[in-house]
């Protein structure tokens, strides 16, 4: 595992190899292990496209826990209510996610997970799939689901 110090350093010098943008370089290597969760959740089109920071890389150097907690699953099972803003799921990640009342979320399920999302109650889901991932949506009770 790289040191705290090293990590977002190294995360730095890749990204600018794959052609970051310079706002999402900006401080990279100041940044503690919440704010790189952060910057990458609100690069994800560049994470996804990129492929960066590989699955490998974020199970070696952030804690399962932490990942979870910003709605990050890699090689994950991963059951959830009303999940909140952005999800990604990505790897070999599997599970269900629920959403009711008037809940709202973009998801991205990426690599070859397979998930299940069930959306009721005028929840409002917009869902992005890449890779060989599948997702089975159970669209109900005035639940919007955009695919």
């Amino acid at each position: 595992m790289f040191g705290k110090k090293n990590l977002g350093k190294t995360l730095k010098s890749q990204a600018k190899r794959l052609g970051a943008c310079d706002k999402g370089l900006d401080n990279l290597e100041r940044l503690n292990e919440q704010e790189l969760i952060n910057r990458y959740v609100h690069f994800i089109d560049f994470a996804i496209s990129a492929q960066f920071p590989s699955n490998d890389f974020i199970k070696e150097n952030f804690s399962e826990e932490l990942l979870h907690h910003n709605n990050i699953y890699v090689d994950s099972f991963v059951e959830r209510r009303n999940a909140r803003q952005i999800v990604v799921i990505q790897g070999k990640s599997n599970g269900n996610l629920y959403y009711d009342g008037y809940n709202t979320a973009d998801v991205y399920v990426r690599h070859d997970s397979d998930i299940v999302i069930d959306c009721t109650r005028m929840s409002k889901i917009f869902i992005s799939v890449y890779d060989n991932a599948k997702v089975k949506v159970i669209q109900r009770d005035g639940a919007s689901v955009y695919v």
